[in-house]
């Protein structure tokens, strides 16, 4: 007995391993909302069960007493009209050429106790009916054998079954799982409003890309001609008919059928070529990894090539199959059936968390039904079609109980019961078995039909389930913003047009991110978005009152709230995992993450929602409001040093400016002194007339216009030197004007000051003097030249 306790003991300790899946669901974010939508559908599936059950009471106590005791019959002979009197003795086999026994029993599933009637009715829940219906359908009387539809009224009590308890209460736990998911959109109006603002932010946040577009012209030509409604147009025809062309064709077409069919893949296929070509010059080859759609163009067009290059029959028949996904390409260009598509695509991720959490079921169970059932004698199903020996057969048995297989056949064989198995593996129940003596045997269990109403319960009526409650989520989305009216005050919350409106402005400030500065980006967002997010009113104003800055500096000050604490939550993952932090780097450098345009950038789907807390708090639920107590604290204590901050900046700015101003005065009054000079004058007319002269030559000749630069020569510095004395008590010193005058010339050009000039400057030092209104302050300066070079003055 010590041992038996021992024993079922570590066997009740091993199934609690069946359990360790479950710690899988706190670690997954969507298996977690998952679960929640799930668990908010028990109480009103409480309900169901509770109707199913009563409804299974009401038709069992009716069929124990239309069909209890009434579904005997005979092993072997004994036909109607005779019965159990006539049922005994042994009966020839002339098939196998033996005697059997007779025997006068009743099938497996039967109405005799309201146990067996229940578990019957479940059965045929699971429209697993017809042997059970044919055999109500041939009951005579008590104790005499069946005959063949000799009572065929008895399927009304069928139909009025399957009618309630089938059709209805199964729909019944549909609708409540659909409503456990509708729950998750709210109950109040502002719930409804709320939830479906955040599955906009969710279903449109602008995504990364990775490649900046091609700045050249050539590029920009491409890219204004594939965003073009001629060209989306002419593609749209082609892919058209192209459809329709692959509808017609058929089974061992005509020799001019089969060339036409030929010419028109052709044509449509370099068509397709021509648009991939487009798109590369136009968005280059990035775009093809940004844009899922352009790469799905790309995978078509090479699948399709295989057909016209590879000289293999078998690869070409193969890439013939890409053509079928043309009929994609038609479905993506159409608008409405574009906006169904993306959202079965946008469901994939919640349909993984649905098939996480069915094989996290499958896998509790098929490791419960391992140690359960892992031994139990081979039957009729069990063995040849269905095994629990190991979890990979367990898993497979699983999934044949769930998809409509013989399930009730293979309860039967893992209910089997001793005398038709062996309790135990000792001399007790085996005649003259002299081995060891174990504590197990053969046999099932007799609580398998409890096992496996609750896994179909579970797995099937519940569980599988959840696929329709996700895609009737998403297509209610759907249906949401079609029928929503556009309200200019956003009432009840933005319509599908208003919120891309929203989403297109940010764009213009994203530089192709998700993001958007908050210093610069924020603010010149809320002056390009139009009320009541932004400032722009619906006329072209700007509605910017007292209230409005205060609000943007509460959007400011909770969005650097929300950087910050992006910044310590990435310190504290470095802190964690510092020490992979070398591999990661390495990692980082071989495969570089998108390109990071801002500094301090914030995302679309925090900006959004900051912008819907500050500037339309009317859309946001009171237990929103509640949860932000903490944010908002930290956002006015954020807001008082942003003020700060900006005081400080703003005195900084008027000491720089006042300090520029200064700069720029003596430059402005320079400008004016130049202008008014002569000489200035003179050589600005000169440079002006020669570049149109050089200017007019080139377009004659057609050839490069050539601009009169400085030389390179002029180029020098000037070492200058203080001088103190006055003209006149410098030795040897002589005016310009007088150098000039000595020459003697008749005529005076300018060319002769610049002569007087080089000569002196090659004698000795020469003195500069400073009288412009700037620099006039600064005096005499001496200057050494004679070591320069004057070619090309």
């Amino acid at each position: 007995m010590t041992g038996l306790l021992k024993g079922s003991l570590a066997k009740v300790g091993r199934l609690g391993r069946a359990l360790r899946p479950l710690r899988l669901v706190k670690r997954n974010k969507g298996l977690r909302d998952m679960m929640e939508a799930l668990f908010a559908t028990l109480p009103p599936i409480a309900y169901v069960i509770a109707l199913w059950v009563f409804v299974f009471l009401v038709f069992a106590i009716v069929a124990m007493g239309s069909f209890g005791g009434r579904l005997f019959l005979c092993s072997y002979g004994a036909e109607y009209p005779q019965g159990k009197r006539e049922c005994s003795g042994v009966e020839i086999d002339s098939s196998r050429g033996i005697l059997v026994p007779r025997a006068w029993y009743k099938p497996s599933y039967h109405f005799d106790s309201i146990v067996q009637a229940t578990l019957t009715l479940f059965r045929i829940t699971t429209v697993k009916y017809v042997d059970i219906l044919r055999a109500t359908m041939d009951i005579t009387e008590v104790d005499i054998s069946p005959s063949k539809g000799y009572s065929s009224q008895n399927s009304i009590f069928f139909v009025c079954y399957l009618i309630v308890g089938t059709f209805f209460v199964m729909n019944v736990f549909i609708a409540f799982i659909v409503d456990g998911f509708n729950m998750n959109r709210g109950s109040s109006p502002v719930d409804v409003s709320h939830n479906k603002l955040l599955r906009q932010i969710e279903t449109h946040t602008p995504r990364q890309n990775w490649f900046q577009l091609p700045k050249n012209s050539v590029s920009r030509v491409f890219r204004r001609l594939a965003e073009s409604k001629r060209f989306k147009g002419f593609s749209l025809a082609c892919v058209g008919i192209n459809v329709v062309f692959m509808l017609a064709d058929h089974a061992d077409p005509t020799p001019g059928f089969a060339a036409l069919m030929n010419a028109q893949n052709l044509i449509f296929f370099l068509e397709l070529v021509f648009e991939v070509i487009v798109n590369l010059i136009g968005f280059g080859p990035g775009g093809f990894i940004d844009d899922t759609w352009k790469f799905f163009d790309f995978l078509v067009m090479f699948g399709s090539a295989f057909s016209y290059i590879s000289s293999s029959a078998s690869v070409a028949k193969a890439a013939k199959a890409f053509r079928l996904f043309r009929v994609i390409r038609l479905m993506r260009m159409i608008t409405a059936v574009r906006s169904i598509l993306e959202t079965m695509i946008s469901s994939l991720p919640q349909f993984g968390n649905i098939v996480l959490l069915l094989f996290l079921a499958y896998s509790m169970f098929a490791t419960f039904f391992v140690q359960e059932f892992g031994l139990t004698k081979f039957g009729l199903r069990l063995g040849p079609t269905a095994q629990f020996i190991n979890f990979p057969n367990a898993m497979i048995a699983c999934y044949q109980i769930v998809t409509a297989d013989e399930w009730m056949m293979i309860m039967d064989d893992v209910s089997v019961q001793w005398p038709e198995c062996t309790p135990r593996v000792d001399s007790t129940y085996i005649y003259g078995y002299e081995g060891p003596a174990y504590s197990f045997g053969d046999c099932g269990n007799s609580f398998a039909r409890f096992y496996f109403v609750a896994f179909k319960l579970i797995c099937e009526s519940i569980l599988l389930n959840l696929f329709i409650g996700v895609i009737l989520e998403k297509f209610g989305f759907i249906t949401d913003e079609i029928s929503a009216k556009e309200d200019l005050a956003w009432s009840t919350g933005p319509s599908g047009t208003q919120f891309l409106e929203y989403v297109h402005t940010f764009e213009k400030f994203a530089a192709g991110t998700p993001m958007v500065s908050i210093s610069a980006g924020t603010s010149t967002l809320l002056f390009n978005q139009k009320v009541p997010l932004g400032f722009l009113t619906h006329d072209g104003g700007l509605e910017l009152e007292e209230v409005e800055r205060v609000g943007l500096k509460y959007i400011r000050a909770e969005l650097n709230v929300l950087l910050r604490r992006k910044h310590l939550a990435t310190e504290r993952f470095h802190q964690r995992w510092k020490v992979f932090y070398p591999l990661f780097h390495a990692l980082a450098q071989v495969v570089p993450g998108p390109p990071k345009r801002f500094v301090n950038g914030v995302q679309f789907v925090d900006l959004t929602k900051v912008l819907v807390y500050w500037r339309k708090p009317s859309l946001t639920p009171d237990v929103v409001k509640a949860g932000r107590k903490e944010i908002v604290e930290e956002a006015i204590i954020m807001a008082c040093a942003l003020t700060i901050f900006e005081f400080l900046r703003r005195m900084v700015a008027r000491k720089r400016k006042a300090e520029t101003v200064a700069r720029l005065s003596g430059a402005m009054m320079l400008s004016r002194w130049m202008r008014s000079d002569q000489h200035y004058g003179r050589r600005s007319e000169h440079y002006r007339a020669v570049n149109v002269e050089l200017s007019e030559t080139a377009r004659g000749r057609r050839t490069t216009v050539l601009r009169l630069e400085w030389p390179a020569a002029a180029l020098v510095s000037l070492v200058m030197e203080q001088e103190t004395g006055a003209d006149e008590t410098i030795p040897g010193f002589v005016e310009h004007h007088d150098m000039v005058m000595l020459q003697k010339l008749k005529v005076l050009r300018p060319k002769h000051g610049l002569e007087a000039l080089r000569r002196g400057a090659a004698a000795g030092a020469v003195v500069i003097k400073f009288v412009d209104l700037v620099h006039k302050e600064l005096g005499a300066r001496r200057v050494d030249m004679r070591g320069w070079g004057w070619d090309g003055w």
